[in-house]
């Protein structure tokens, strides 16, 4: 009875764990997007391979400069103009779903302080905005 439950505990294991791994789209790892908030904030996602910069004119203080380091499923991000605790601690986002080569949906993890929220991303340009480019500048990376 022990050998079936744990025979069967490991093939759900492996099921559900091959279920979840597909790859990350290389078309979503740059480019622009944008998404519309519940607070009705408008926010865009600056992206190439190494960085990404979230930025929104309504909300200044949470534009965020982050390195990304890419995994399987998704990618960590180490936020690197810091302004807070919150900005130290290391975030795990994971492909939810996507359409084609227009929309995709994360959720971001935060690691250490259990929180999850989950981005529904439109792309509106195939290539990273000059903005990125100007805050990589403004922080000392080329």
């Amino acid at each position: 009875m022990n050998k079936a439950l744990l025979l069967i505990s490991s093939f759900l294991i492996l099921t559900i764990g091959s279920s979840s791994s597909e790859e990350y789209p290389e078309n979503f790892k740059s480019g622009t997007f944008k998404t519309t908030t519940e607070m009705n904030t408008v926010k865009f996602l600056y992206r190439n391979f190494d960085y990404q910069y979230v930025y929104s004119e309504s909300q200044p203080g949470g534009n965020k400069l982050a390195k990304i380091t890419w995994q399987k499923t998704g990618y960590k991000l180490e936020t690197i103009n810091k302004t807070s605790k919150f900005d130290s601690l290391v975030q795990t986002v994971l492909l939810d779903k996507y359409v084609s080569d227009s929309t995709f949906t994360e959720t971001t993890y935060t690691d250490g302080i259990d929180l999850k929220f989950t981005t529904k991303w439109i792309r509106i340009n195939k290539s990273a905005n000059p903005k990125l480019n100007e805050i990589l500048k403004e922080n000392g990376i080329n």
